[in-house]
């Protein structure tokens, strides 16, 4: 039996039906080549020991970076806004 080849590659196109979550998610057209200016922030913040607020009072990134030894302010990348 011959295996079936498929094109992962190709658009989807719009055939005017919606796609269920996960269909959007595996197309080839749902992956971002470039990363987002919010993701380069937060990398940028957690370089700098900087700790998430969001977390209300769950374990996050102080438990896999160790403090570092002066406090740290953000300093926002110039002309970004939120993706």
């Amino acid at each position: 039996m011959k295996d079936a080849h498929v094109n992962t590659d190709a658009k989807v196109e719009n055939d005017g039906v919606k796609r269920l979550p996960h269909e959007r998610d595996e197309a080839p057209d749902a992956q971002d080549a470039k990363p987002r200016n919010v993701m380069k922030q937060a990398a940028s913040d957690i370089e700098r020991g900087l700790v998430d607020t969001d977390l209300h009072n769950q374990p996050g990134v102080e438990k896999t970076r160790a403090p570092g030894p002066t406090p740290a302010t953000a300093q926002p990348q110039p002309g970004s806004k939120r993706d």
